[in-house]
């Protein structure tokens, strides 16, 4: 792909939440995703087959309901998404945060900025006060993100770390004092975050 044309495509990719109509999409990328030989989406229970697709989809339709899911959509066509939910952070404690179901980019676009983006995205809801689980007396709320990339632990630990997540064996942790920012994101592009 020539510069000219990545400089397109990124200038077309929006950020967004997702909706009811992307849950089809959402359901074949993280087939797709499972399928990978390194590249791993956690559904310990789910079956192969028709039954697994029902499965996937039916939580998909959940996640996109009472999650927090972004995609990247670059002219109808799904890049990559983030599905996370809210919960407890303990039993005993009021505090509230997210942990992912799902991070998957494409193959193709991994090279791209999409995964920081779908994050990003994911961590402005989180700080948002129009987020209702956001305690407004903490500066963040706490994030936990599991990637399996299959033998690239070296990449994903470096990626995670950069973006200010400290490695919690296995998952990475956004405290809630986390204050990391990048001096600029999107190498001087608008990520038009919707």
């Amino acid at each position: 792909m020539e510069k000219s044309e990545q400089a397109e495509q990124a200038r077309k990719l929006l950020i967004r939440r997702a909706v009811a109509y992307d849950v089809v999409n959402l359901t074949k990328m993280l087939i797709q995703a499972r399928e990978e030989k390194d590249q791993h989406i956690y559904y310990p229970s789910v079956p192969e087959g028709e039954l697994g697709k029902q499965m996937v989809s039916d939580h998909v339709r959940g996640m996109t309901k009472t999650g927090v899911v972004y995609v990247a959509d670059l002219d109808g066509r799904l890049l990559g998404a983030i599905g996370m939910h809210v919960t407890q952070m303990a039993e005993w404690s009021f505090d509230f945060g997210l942990i992912n179901e799902w991070f998957y980019v494409m193959p193709q676009f991994r090279d791209s900025d999409i995964a920081i983006m779908l994050l990003k995205a994911v961590e402005k809801w989180a700080d948002a006060d129009i987020n209702p689980w956001n305690d407004k007396a903490k500066p963040k709320m706490p994030m936990v993100v599991g990637m399996m990339s299959g033998q690239q632990t070296g990449l994903k630990n470096k990626f995670m770390q950069s973006l200010g997540y400290v490695n919690g064996g296995g998952n990475f942790v956004r405290a809630p004092h986390h204050e990391h920012r990048h001096e600029d994101d999107n190498n001087g592009r608008d990520s038009r975050v919707a």
